[in-house]
């Protein structure tokens, strides 16, 4: 338990490598700084397994972690993608209020900024999509 407060680990929300903090207890908690996610290990069955978690983790550096990596940088990609497609329907929906509010030089050029990088994610998500096979292709994209 002592090493655990060296540890990093991937934010399970964003992928944001983040540190291991105790508290003056001892117990285990880490707060990522990216997307603001804040957790504690509160109960002794938690502890242990989260310090069997994190201990596998450093062990496995050279594939678990960095597939977690991966996996969470998915997951973030999804998620943006998700935002990104709903930012340029609501734009592309409330034309009036754009009209009002900017130029159609303005508008457009937000369409194009929003359609640009939902190909630069798709494209990223197609390349992680064929390394898929080989774990070597996936940590070397990652």
């Amino acid at each position: 338990m002592d090493k655990l407060d060296k540890m990093r680990i991937p934010c399970f929300l964003c992928g944001h490598s983040i540190p291991v903090k105790l508290t003056k207890n001892r117990k285990p908690y880490f707060i990522c700084e990216q997307c603001g996610l804040q957790a504690f290990v509160r109960c002794t069955p938690g502890i242990q397994r989260f310090s069997e978690l994190v201990k596998s983790l450093d062990k496995e550096t050279g594939s678990l972690g960095h597939q977690l990596e991966c996996s969470f940088e998915v997951m973030t990609m999804v998620a943006r993608l998700r935002d990104l497609k709903a930012q340029l329907n609501e734009l592309k929906n409330n034309q009036t209020l754009a009209d009002y509010l900017f130029t159609t030089a303005d508008v457009e050029a937000a369409e194009r900024a929003l359609t640009t990088e939902i190909r630069d994610i798709v494209r990223r998500l197609k390349q992680l999509r064929r390394g898929v096979g080989t774990s070597q292709a996936v940590l070397q994209r990652c």
